[in-house]
């Protein structure tokens, strides 16, 4: 069956508008018509992806720098630290051993002052019994001048008398009213000197006393 003209004409018509958006099977040879597609209509899941993947290197690099700039200072702090640390430790022992030698010292101390208070306390007891001693020798010192000025009284009396009994023996020989003067020296004299070893038998209980006899008249 043959076709009319215009209907030929209308199919040929139509076809371009059927073929006016290009097939991708078409266009497969033409490279310029696929690039310039691919320019214009970009995909946007693949854009952001790489958009996101660009922020997580730079967000890993900037990390990283970080790290290791916390990690020097890190470092330095504790180099600073662990030198006052050190620091520190030295002082504690300085301080420990200087409060070792304050307590010798302390010690030292405490054993001087007992000591010293021990030798107060026999100084103290030495001075008393001294001053005992010092009040007994005043009361020997003032019997023995008591006793010394009686001795010293008998003393000059005695030589007085002796002296007396030798002028009556020699005036004996030459008169004869001698021997009455010769007897009553002798008779003193005896007195006397009866009283003398009275006294130093008391003060000399072992010294024996001589009286010799009244001498007779010569005639």
């Amino acid at each position: 069956m043959l076709r009319s003209p215009s209907s030929s004409h209308s199919s040929l018509a139509e076809a371009p508008k059927a073929s006016s958006v290009p097939d991708i099977s078409q266009l497969q040879d033409d490279g310029k018509i696929i690039k310039t597609r691919k320019r214009k209509q970009p995909e946007p899941e693949s854009e952001m992806a790489g958009t996101l993947k660009t922020f997580m290197e730079s967000m890993s690099v900037s990390m990283e720098a970080m790290n290791k700039s916390i990690n020097e200072v890190i470092k330095v702090e504790l180099k600073n630290l662990s030198a006052t640390t050190s620091d520190i430790k030295n002082e504690l022992n300085l301080l420990r051993s200087e409060n070792a030698e304050i307590k010798n010292k302390l010690a030292a101390m405490d054993a001087k002052q007992c000591e010293t208070s021990s030798v107060l306390s026999d100084m103290q007891n030495s001075l008393e019994f001294t001053s005992d001693r010092v009040d007994k020798l005043h009361k020997r010192v003032d019997s023995a001048r008591a006793t010394s000025n009686m001795n010293n009284t008998y003393s000059l009396t005695y030589p007085n008398c002796s002296k007396n009994l030798k002028v009556c023996s020699s005036s004996s020989r030459k008169t004869s009213s001698g021997t009455e003067c010769l007897t009553w020296r002798y008779q003193d004299y005896r007195n006397i000197k009866l009283r003398t070893s009275k006294t130093f038998s008391s003060m000399w209980p072992n010294t024996p006393t001589y009286l010799s006899p009244c001498p007779t008249s010569s005639t």
